[in-house]
């Protein structure tokens, strides 16, 4: 099968992809070795995509790494060279393998590469055209700083062993390559491959598809029109298009009841859709409840320090008035914190907070508030510098968004936050929720809380 055949292969399998997986084959097949990117939101195929490619259509050597299935960087070493091991065939006196650090990962990794290249035999040729590391769901390595030295060593890797074998190493993120940037402290030397969320018109043709293998009764037209009451019902809510096809295959039984109890026909669309009404907005209401419950359990979702600190700054801006921003983080600037403890007045209950009108906030008062939470907390001060890098900021606040803890106001653009923006903090957010946070970063959260 020619190169054409097996890229329409994956084209066929996973549609709407088609740009992706052919940049995705330029780029592996480029003379100069290059790590890439593959980044995107949730349920957009990068996973499915770059695995097709990489096992089923490139005759190459491969390793498949998927973050979230191990504890530490050490396991991943380890399972890097037992796929190694089982890809090529190699006998090893001591079946286990310890990689305490990176040095012994890089000699046992160059010692196998070695090894099998001296076989010299039709596999060694066909697969030391390039070897391939795939680390999927690789944000979840930026959660410990301690993390970024295996980055580092993956971005240089090839200058490790180019002599012996050229590789590459596919990072399949949900974030692109400024954002690793960042999260690292150095440059990647990588290219970009970027897996956009899916159009309404191409949810709305790709979920129209499963009518010919589920439900092959009812016609396309008619399979298509149920579709788009579900599209055009859930599309404000979520983008994700495996959510959006449990929604549409799972209460579809639903939609035709009517017709199977033979009380309606197919012809009958707006009967249909009066009769399936009912169905959809108690779906509504637990598919919010469903998220909000999520969200709600912010303990669960795993924040960054300085998201913590963003978070804690959008609560104060919420509920101090602006005049007591002087009060606490002017005048009181070269006091220690035992002396403003004793100001503290008492705490707010969530009750208290939830007959509240929120406030909003503008993004350049949050920032102030931020600087000064980490000027008067953080004695690090390496750490406290790396903090205020406005780049960190601004991804991280975004982050925020992305999880409904901070929503902005219709009139700003969510795509680019400038100093003025306003925003609100999400109702979920309890006192109690601030509290706990300020807490894990070591804040006397109580001290800045301005209670009328």
């Amino acid at each position: 099968m020619d190169i054409e055949s097996k890229l329409a292969t994956i084209d066929s399998k996973y549609r709407f992809r088609n740009v992706q997986t052919r940049q995705l084959f330029h780029y592996l097949n480029l003379a100069d070795t290059n790590n890439i990117v593959a980044y995107g939101p949730r349920a957009t195929c990068k996973t499915g995509v770059v695995r097709s490619l990489v096992f089923e259509q490139l005759e190459t050597f491969h390793v498949w790494i998927n973050v979230l299935h191990h504890v530490n960087v050490k396991s991943i070493y380890e399972s890097i060279l037992l796929q190694i091991q089982k890809h090529l065939d190699i006998e090893e006196n001591d079946p286990s393998i310890t990689c305490a650090n990176s040095i012994i990962f890089v000699e046992k990794l160059v010692h196998y590469l070695q090894k099998f290249k001296s076989s010299n035999n039709d596999q060694t040729r066909l697969y030391m055209n390039k070897f391939i590391v795939v680390l999927d769901n690789v944000d979840s390595l930026f959660r410990d700083n301690c993390n970024v030295e295996f980055i580092y060593l993956m971005n240089y890797l090839e200058q490790l062993t180019k002599n012996i074998v050229p590789i590459s190493v596919i990072y399949i993120s949900g974030h692109s390559i400024e954002w690793l940037m960042r999260q690292c402290d150095f440059k990647p030397s990588s290219l970009q491959v970027v897996f956009n969320e899916y159009t309404y018109d191409e949810m709305l043709k790709l979920l129209s598809s499963y009518a010919d293998i589920k439900y092959q009764n009812y016609t396309p037209e008619f399979f298509n029109n149920y579709v788009n009451i579900i599209l055009k019902t859930f599309h404000s809510f979520t983008r994700n298009f495996a959510e959006l096809r449990n929604i549409s295959l799972s209460n579809f039984q639903h939609y035709i009841k009517p017709i199977t109890v033979e009380e309606l026909t197919e012809n009958d669309q707006g009967k249909l859709y009066m009769r399936f009404q009912p169905r959809l907005q108690d779906l509504i209401e637990n598919f919010i409840a469903d998220h909000k419950c999520h969200r709600v359990n912010i303990s669960s979702f795993k924040m960054s320090p300085s998201m913590n600190y963003l978070l804690v700054s959008s609560y104060l801006a919420t509920y101090n008035p602006i005049r007591s921003d002087k009060k606490h983080f002017v005048r009181n600037q070269g006091r220690v914190r035992k002396i403003r403890r004793k100001h503290t007045l008492k705490m707010r209950n969530d009750d208290e907070d939830s007959t509240k009108q929120l406030k909003p906030f503008t993004f350049e008062r949050v920032f102030n508030i931020y600087q000064a939470l980490l000027h008067l907390n953080e004695n690090n001060r390496p750490i406290r510098q790396q903090l205020m890098s406005s780049g960190i900021v601004f991804e991280q606040f975004h982050e925020l968004i992305k999880q409904n803890l901070i929503h902005p106001i219709k009139s700003s653009n969510t795509s680019s936050i400038s100093s003025h923006s306003k925003y609100l903090i999400s109702d979920i957010v309890t006192h109690k929720h601030i509290d706990d946070i300020s807490f894990s970063i070591g804040l006397d959260f109580q001290a800045f809380v301005q209670v009328d």
